[in-house]
């Protein structure tokens, strides 16, 4: 095109547009994009910017959209023939804290009211549009037996859906809203035989059956997530269930991860905002003064470490008004969603039991996945109860001294060791109901401790 653009007759013409392209290349695009659209007759056209929250620098993110709003406002003003809109993706907080009160923002003459997108793409729509579209294609091998090609495909379809529909806001959450990122989860899950083939013996020949495979419930989907095709959780960089009992078990901090969690969360509800900013400094301030010291690890480090791990795995996230400092901080869907699971269930709590309290050899005759509910269930239990005497000792310290006001102004009416401990009791009691026998001796005692234990804290906490 730029042929077109260019005046083999008038030399000086083709020399200035050959300056103007190195001089200003946003110029000269837009000069060329203009071209383009008188040449085609194009009456509109939509501009999307889009991931700009991909750009951390937040001076280096407005300059780009600064730009984006000058490129637009000088095609609808010299292309008056021509229909122009400016669409830009981001962040509900990006949008509120970068730009709403910016004067250039307001002097291009935005719509007062964002566009909020409350509802994601259907995963399964998007995968069997996908899938349609690859086996349309000619290079696509024919199908000998088009009868069994269509129970097959239908049998895909209604796993897919399964999966999709039920589990569709928890692969998004811990993908922190990223679709294309769950959809790749997704087509993964759709990989893990185990877990969603029934225990049957697999047919030598091409057939499937609806009734082969297993309803995919939350739990299941949850522990092909984070166990994949393994006998053991694996905290890689890939796993997107982090865990977030990350230091080794007789550590005084064990629960100082979802602490912090739990701190944005009160915050949050508060404020009745989803994603409440909070200083880092202040943060760690607030920490310091009410979790008593360790003398083998210093505290203030400790907490910091502790945030930068909760960075790296994405359940705290840099705001976009943060200019590269990682001073202001607030919680991801991810971490939302990882509370929330720990007190659903103990299936989180047995991963990461897996992962950081089982010696390097992985001796996988101790992998809890893998041991029988009368040996399993006491194992949780008792990890339970000792995060619950961990909280003890604190909210014990802290009565003495008059400092409890200061714990429950951060941690709000729920504990972290109490919360964990709802997750435990609901799993031990569902699997025995759902089962339809009493509970064995070795379950039932540490499980009436933990109840007991629960509850006197519970009660020594909001008196």
């Amino acid at each position: 095109m730029l042929g077109r653009f260019e005046d083999p007759e008038n030399p000086s013409k083709s020399v200035t547009i050959r300056a103007l392209k190195n001089g200003s290349k946003r110029s000269f695009y837009l000069e060329l994009l203009k071209f383009y659209l008188l040449i085609n007759n194009l009456t509109s056209i939509i501009i999307i910017i889009d991931d700009i929250d991909s750009i951390k620098d937040s001076e280096l993110l407005a300059e780009f959209v600064h730009l984006s709003a000058k490129s637009w406002d000088c095609l609808q003003n010299n292309a008056s023939h021509v229909f122009v809109k400016l669409l830009v993706s981001e962040r509900p907080e990006t949008y509120r804290n970068l730009f709403i009160n910016a004067p250039w923002f307001t002097a291009f003459g935005f719509q007062e009211e964002p566009i909020n997108l409350t509802t994601p793409p259907n995963l399964a729509d998007i995968f069997k549009k996908r899938f349609d579209f690859i086996t349309d294609q000619d290079t696509t091998p024919e199908i000998k037996n088009q009868e069994e090609w269509n129970i097959a495909y239908n049998v895909v379809m209604d796993i897919c859906h399964d999966l999709a529909i039920k589990n569709q806001d928890i692969l998004l959450n811990l993908c922190n809203l990223n679709v294309r990122k769950s959809f790749d989860i997704l087509l993964e899950l759709l990989t893990y035989g185990f877990w969603l083939q029934k225990d049957e013996m697999i047919q030598p020949y091409f057939q499937l059956r609806r009734g082969q495979f297993r309803k995919p419930s939350n739990i299941l989907i949850i522990k092909a997530i984070g166990y994949k095709n393994n006998d053991f959780y694996i905290n890689g960089s890939t796993q997107i269930i982090s865990n977030v009992l990350h230091y080794k078990r007789n550590s005084p901090y064990l629960l100082l991860a979802l602490k912090i969690v739990r701190i944005f969360i009160v915050e949050n509800e508060l404020n009745e905002e989803r994603f409440t900013i909070l200083e880092k400094s202040e943060l760690i301030k607030k920490l310091c003064n009410i979790i008593p010291p360790s003398i083998n690890h210093p505290l203030e480090d400790t907490i910091n470490n502790t945030i930068e791990y909760l960075l790296k795995k994405r359940l705290l996230l840099v705001s976009a008004i943060d200019n590269n400092t990682e001073s202001k901080l607030y919680l991801s869907p991810k971490g939302e969603a990882i509370w929330k699971l720990m007190g659903e269930n103990s299936v989180l709590l047995e991963m990461f039991r897996d992962d950081m309290w089982l010696d390097e050899s992985k001796n996988i005759s101790k992998s809890i996945r893998l041991l029988p509910p009368e040996e399993k269930f006491p194992e949780i239990l008792n990890l339970s109860n000792q995060l619950i005497n961990e909280e003890t000792k604190i909210i014990s310290n802290l009565k003495q001294i008059d400092g409890l006001a200061s714990y429950r102004e951060l941690f709000g009416d729920i504990l972290v060791s109490t919360h964990i401990a709802e997750g435990v009791i609901e799993s031990v009691r569902r699997y025995y109901q759902s089962a339809g026998i009493d509970r064995p001796t070795i379950v039932n005692e540490p499980m009436i401790n933990l109840l007991s234990k629960k509850n006197q804290l519970l009660k020594d906490y909001l008196g």
